[in-house]
């Protein structure tokens, strides 16, 4: 989740496609299926051949982004490449030259050159070969989705083409043990019942049908919707695309993940340490050469012993003993079915006391963010804005009568609170934005007004099922209360009251 967040807060651009694809889903989902067909450019017998080339142009190829596979010389160098490794190639350079190429006929010593050149390939090796290993265990996974699917085309009826050729406005025909290649609208259902536990987290199939009239709390919830990554558990189905490749949810989640990780600590606790014995060395290493050098006056048996001082300052064996030691984790957990494809990370999952997931096994941040909302002016709004205050978040629609029943005493305490360390913030789930836009202005509601519409990821993250539902945040934007008690109750101003006071 943080990685999704990180990547759409630096894409503006990207925020902006992805709520246009969020809109044409939710077109879908809300009309029939004529409607539906004529919005996308199709028929009811699908898409003409003349048609598909634009399609493709106009919504873009069904792949979804995966991380490019770096090059042979890239891993090798990451391999062998860290301050210890580079002062050790360094020293056994000099050490080549003073010991062999200057030494006298029959005094040539390769002993130190030969010793700390196999330490060095020996962690270089180790590191290399596991990563690989791990890298192309992890490739064959991403390969698993690699498959065809039926689509009927005008001219050509039904036949069986690669996954990735589908295009928005194709009719895609599913049975049981099919995989769904698209968010697709559904336009005939028989006993459909699909798996989107890779989205969701959901083990229990959902039933998918042909129904316009549910309030579903997001976008993977809607009856009528079937999303790439979803496998046929039962019955069978006829559905036209309505977004492909990276525009997909699946596509989504795979773009986050194509963001640089920051580094861990165990890097950043490397590069500490190495820097530290680097700048003592640089230090210390002409120091000796110079006293030496004046002392005795023979500068070569000066140099030869400032070197040595280097040699004894860097610890040569470290490199190896980390990386076998992490090389050996990694197999050991590679036994439970654990791939590690990067052997620092496994500095971090020790150190761990505490492990919080959310349904989908993903981790998790510890407070709530909101990644992209709109107010009634149309103006970007993110939770990180309100620090240092306490949240008092409304989630509502205009349609849900619960909800307008508590705004009157929202307005109580809002009024009650106002110049208190206490924001008020309403997200709407309405599809329909002017009808919200119209609400809010004609009744003049306070607070922080956000248009959220459905199947944006804060409502899914709380597992919103009914509204109105009430969270309230600390100064820190971590979650106080993830079912707040509604404005109605004596206990809200009770506990906001203890709040405040603190």
């Amino acid at each position: 989740m943080k990685k999704k967040l990180l990547f759409l807060k630096n894409n503006p651009q990207e925020i902006l496609h992805r709520e246009k694809v969020n809109e044409r889903l939710r077109f879908a989902a809300a009309h029939d299926v004529n409607t539906v067909l004529k919005y996308l450019g199709t028929t009811g017998k699908g898409l003409p051949s003349g048609m598909v080339e634009q399609a493709r142009e106009r919504y873009g190829d069904n792949v979804v982004t995966h991380g490019q596979k770096e090059s042979l010389f890239t891993r090798i160098c990451k391999a062998f490449i860290n301050p210890f490794t580079a002062i050790l190639f360094v020293l056994a350079a000099v050490s080549a030259f003073t010991d062999i190429w200057l030494a006298d006929p029959g005094e040539e010593d390769a002993v130190t050159v030969i010793i700390i050149t196999t330490m060095v390939m020996i962690s270089g090796i180790l590191r290399f070969v596991q990563e690989t290993r791990s890298g192309n265990a992890a490739a064959k996974l991403s390969a698993m989705i690699e498959t065809t699917t039926c689509v009927e085309r005008m001219e050509t009826g039904q036949q069986e083409i690669p996954l990735d050729e589908v295009v928005v406005g194709d009719l895609v025909h599913l049975s049981a043990g099919d995989m769904v290649p698209a968010d697709i609208r559904i336009i005939f259902a028989r006993d459909l019942f699909v798996s989107q536990s890779a989205l969701t987290g959901e083990s229990e199939p959902v039933e998918k049908y042909l129904c316009l009239d549910v309030q579903a709390a997001s976008i993977t919830e809607e009856p009528n919707l079937a999303f790439m990554g979803s496998n046929v558990i039962s019955g069978t189905a006829v559905g036209v695309a309505v977004a492909v490749g990276n525009d997909t949810l699946l596509g989504e989640m795979a773009k986050a993940l194509n963001s640089k990780p920051p580094k861990t600590s165990f890097e950043k606790g490397v590069n500490s340490v190495s820097w530290v014995l680097i700048r003592f060395m640089l230090v210390m290493v002409p120091v000796v050469l110079f006293i030496n050098g004046f002392t005795k006056g023979d500068w070569m048996n000066a140099a030869l012993f400032a070197i040595s001082v280097a040699v004894g300052l860097t610890p040569e064996m470290l490199p190896m003993i980390v990386t076998t030691c992490l090389a050996k984790g990694a197999v050991a957990m590679s036994r439970e079915k654990v791939i590690i494809k990067n052997l620092n990370s496994i500095q971090n999952l020790g150190s761990i006391d505490i492990l919080c997931t959310d349904k989908t096994g993903t981790l998790t941040q510890d407070k709530v963010v909101l990644e992209y909302h709109l107010d009634i002016e149309g103006k970007e709004v993110n939770l990180t804005d309100l620090a240092g205050k306490y949240v008092y978040i409304d989630i509502w629609a205009t349609w849900c009568r619960p909800c307008r029943a508590e705004q009157p005493y929202l307005e109580q305490l809002i009024q009650r609170y106002e110049g208190k360390d206490i924001a008020f913030v309403s997200i709407s789930t309405d599809r329909d934005k002017k009808a919200w836009e119209k609400l809010v202005k004609t009744e003049q509601l306070q607070g922080i007004q956000l248009y959220g519409g459905r199947g944006n990821s804060f409502i899914e993250s709380f597992v919103v099922r009914s509204i109105p539902r009430f969270i309230l945040l600390d100064r820190e934007g971590k979650i106080i209360e993830a079912d707040m008690s509604r404005p109605t109750d004596p206990r809200t101003t009770e506990l906001l009251d203890s709040l405040i006071s603190l």
